[in-house]
C-alpha cells in the first residue's frame, strides 16, 4: 500500500508541475491560453498512461493509486481553468 501512495504522489507532483508551467506560459502568451490548457491535459494523460503501464506490477493497491491520481487531475484542471479565466 505504501508503494501505491508513493507512486500516486510522485505522479501527482508531476501533474502539478506541468500545470504551474502551463499557467506561466499562458501568462506570457495570452492568446493561446485555452489551447495550452487542453494540450497540457493531453500531455498529462499521456504521461499518466505510460507511468501506470510501466508500474503496473509495482502498484499494490490500485484503488488508492487511482484515487490520488483522480484528486490531482481534478485539482489541476480546476486550477488551470480558474487561473486562465481570472482577469
Amino acid at each position: 500500500m505504501i508503494n501505491s501512495i508513493v507512486y500516486g504522489l510522485l505522479a501527482s507532483i508531476f501533474l502539478v508541475l506541468i500545470t504551474r508551467i502551463i499557467i506561466q506560459l499562458s501568462k506570457r502568451f495570452t492568446q493561446i491560453g485555452m489551447g495550452l490548457a487542453y494540450g497540457s491535459l493531453g500531455v498529462k494523460l499521456f504521461f499518466l498512461g505510460i507511468f501506470t503501464v510501466l508500474l503496473k506490477g509495482e502498484i499494490e493497491n490500485s484503488i488508492v493509486y487511482a484515487t490520488i491520481i483522480l484528486m490531482s487531475i481534478i485539482y489541476c484542471n480546476a486550477y488551470t481553468f480558474l487561473a486562465l479565466t481570472k482577469k
